[in-house]
């Protein structure tokens, strides 16, 4: 009997290390060898788009498609999530620029035709959010009003940039995440049970120690309340798993400035097909909000 239960135990620490292996080398591969190449199937640009290059803060190129719509009433940076690219954000692009908003969609590093970098969850990403935006700007002229718009990565990496970059007077933001250290634990539960909880936060700080940044550096929590004088518009699907309405209210609470907190239908990643009729009135009542204030400033 008693090796019946030594038996018992060992097959399951043996199972719950190799399930936590697993976890931590799909983390550290996309850090690390997840390149451009593997996410490059990136088409011609559709009608009336046209593919641009340029820089982020550290010199690494990064590739997308802009719209300048005739009658421009501002511009919409789009920043996808982890593992994805421009294609994710195209019809939002469609949608906007058939409303009269200038867009840049665009691959995050290590995504896409982008350049081939570590992926950082967030601390780079927002310099290539940032980058856009300035972009952008230089495009449609300063004087237009400029919005992050993005989705899980992307949302929490325009948070961010919003908090370092004086071009972004606003964000939309969808399935943001509080943390990297926060997610990377969240993750690791939902995958492998709480077991993995410490396993999943040891493996966000290896990442961050391997590309050189700190995770207490990557929060959108903290940057959120950083720039409360700019409208926010969150989004999360009720049924998310992965950024939860409870992590996203979080946020939204640290921002503490003119904002509106949407719980829609869907799950993670998904409120734009599962809830599309409605996220497009509250997107075009936000935008035009905004763009109505920042006119008469």
């Amino acid at each position: 009997m008693k090796s019946k239960k030594r038996g018992l135990k060992l097959l399951i620490v043996v199972t719950l290390s190799l399930a936590i292996l697993i976890f931590s080398v799909f983390e550290i591969s996309m850090l690390l060898w997840v390149d451009g190449d593997m996410h490059s199937d990136i088409p011609l640009p559709p009608p009336r788009f046209t593919s641009v290059e340029f820089t982020s803060d550290d010199g690494l190129t990064l590739s997308g498609w802009i719209r300048i719509t005739d009658a421009c009433r501002g511009g919409v940076v789009l920043a996808h999530g982890v593992a994805a690219n421009r294609m994710m954000m195209l019809e939002q692009a469609e949608f906007l620029a058939e409303n009269g908003w200038s867009v840049l969609l665009f691959d995050f590093r290590n995504h896409g035709s982008s350049g081939k970098a570590h992926t950082t969850y967030g601390w780079m990403e927002r310099r290539d959010v940032a980058a856009a935006a300035r972009y952008l700007s230089n495009a449609i002229g300063a004087e237009k009003l400029i919005v992050a718009c993005g989705i899980s990565l992307g949302a929490a990496s325009s948070i961010m940039a919003a908090a370092i970059e004086p071009k972004i007077k606003a964000v939309i933001a969808e399935a943001p995440y509080d943390s990297i250290s926060n997610t990377f634990v969240l993750h690791g539960r939902l995958m492998f049970g709480r077991i993995a909880g410490p396993a999943a936060w040891m493996v966000a700080e290896l990442l961050a120690f391997i590309a050189g940044f700190s995770t207490s550096d990557v929060s959108a929590l903290d940057a959120a309340a950083e720039c409360r004088n700019k409208p926010i518009l969150f989004v999360v699907g009720k049924n998310d798993v992965r950024t939860p309405p409870e992590v996203v209210s979080s946020i939204a609470s640290a921002h503490g400035g003119l904002q509106r907190l949407w719980i829609a239908n869907g799950e993670h990643a998904t409120v734009w097909r599962d809830d599309g009729e409605a996220y497009r009135r509250i997107l075009g009542e936000f935008l035009s909000g905004i763009a109505d204030d920042f006119k008469y400033r």
